[in-house]
């Protein structure tokens, strides 16, 4: 649980906006290099770690999950040095005032930043009952100008993410920014140091991918190279256990894996999935079989890669989410349980050390 922890720590600490996920990506490659040699970068910055069978033909899985964080993208530096914001993401509004942020200059280099509320006293009976589009907000880094901002190497096209703090509460329950998607790489690495030096009868590849949080489509290059008969995406999934969501589904934080029946966004994007019900059934058994506790995801409102997996290639793939509980997705305090990403990460490495590839996921006449 100390190595979920520390993991979990210092994976959050890493700004990894979309398209800007370059600290994330040296550490993952570097943490997959002490499993195994294939580790390959592509141009938009996947990460594929590869365990081969050596066999011809085999069976090829592929496990994934993202990089990116939700955040924002400078679009303008005032004259009297304020920054005006563009959303990057489904970053979420309701949280933005009042808030700490990095300002990501384009050499890397990270500005501290505030977007404060104006104060009490002095707002209209209006203001005090509404919030403020994003357009109407603005990041305070300190500059009195533009050319101060710009001597920090703040321009537009700077992208802009949530402070991190590390909060540990009752029941191995932590919160901080960017559990989505962090648990998943964490789970990722947890299984690469189970399939170090193991013999497999199929292929196996490990994707830490991009741009989930502004297309979802920047794992497609690695999909497409790969070309893989199944893919397992690992990413989290709205824990309905505090008062606000109560009946919205069963999935709690400290309730195991929530393995996907249903996610379907529904809102610009008419795009989900509904997995492969053979694989989704070895898990349950697998689970069964592990004494690990599980729940079942049936989501409107969210989307993964998964979506545009299954219909990729000339062929398909067989797709299945294992997904992590989480509460306040797309805030500064996004907070999951410990014990769900060990579960999953068990309920993986079973998954490798007992999948059959003569089990059929095709349908058939």
């Amino acid at each position: 649980m100390n190595e979920i922890r520390e993991r979990l720590r210092k994976l959050t600490a890493l700004v990894g906006i979309s398209s800007r996920e370059d600290d994330v990506v040296k550490y993952m490659a570097g943490a997959f290099l002490q499993c195994t040699d294939n580790v390959e970068v592509d141009m938009l910055g996947n990460v594929t770690a590869a365990f081969l069978s050596g066999h011809v033909d085999a069976q090829k899985i592929i496990f994934f999950a993202h990089m990116d964080e939700v955040g924002m993208m400078v679009k303008k530096v005032e004259d009297n040095g304020f920054l005006r914001l563009e959303r990057l993401s489904a970053v979420n509004s309701h949280v933005l005032l009042g808030a700490v942020y990095n300002v990501r200059t384009h050499n890397g280099k990270l500005i501290k930043g505030v977007i404060g509320a104006k104060a009490h006293h002095v707002m209209s009976a209006e203001e005090k009952s509404r919030l403020p589009e994003i357009s109407q907000l603005f990041l305070d880094i300190g500059c009195r100008s533009a050319r101060e901002a710009e001597e920090l190497g703040v321009t537009a096209g700077c992208v802009v993410a949530f402070e991190h703090q590390f909060v540990e509460m009752p029941g191995n329950i932590v919160a901080t920014k960017s559990l989505d998607d962090r648990v998943g790489l964490v789970v990722l690495l947890g299984l690469a140091d189970h399939l170090k030096g193991k013999s497999l009868p199929f292929d196996v590849y490990l994707t830490a991918s991009v741009q989930e949080e502004f297309s979802i489509r920047g794992i497609m290059p690695a999909v497409r190279k790969i070309d893989p008969d199944i893919a397992i995406g690992i990413d989290i999934t709205p824990a309905a256990d505090t008062p606000d969501l109560a009946g919205f589904n069963e999935s709690k934080l400290g309730g195991g894996p929530a393995l996907t029946y249903y996610n379907y966004h529904g809102r610009g994007t008419l795009n989900g999935i509904i997995p492969n019900e053979k694989l989704v059934q070895f898990f349950e058994a697998t689970c069964n079989k592990e004494s690990i506790t599980f729940q079942r995801e049936v989501c409107r409102g969210v989307l993964n890669e998964t979506a545009y997996i299954a219909i990729s290639g000339e062929k398909g793939v067989a797709t299945a989410s294992v997904c992590i509980p989480t509460r306040y997705a797309h805030t500064p305090v996004e907070a999951a349980c410990l014990d769900d990403i060990a579960a999953t990460t068990k309920l993986l490495c079973a998954f490798t050390d007992t999948w059959n590839p003569e089990i059929n996921l095709r349908k058939h006449m």
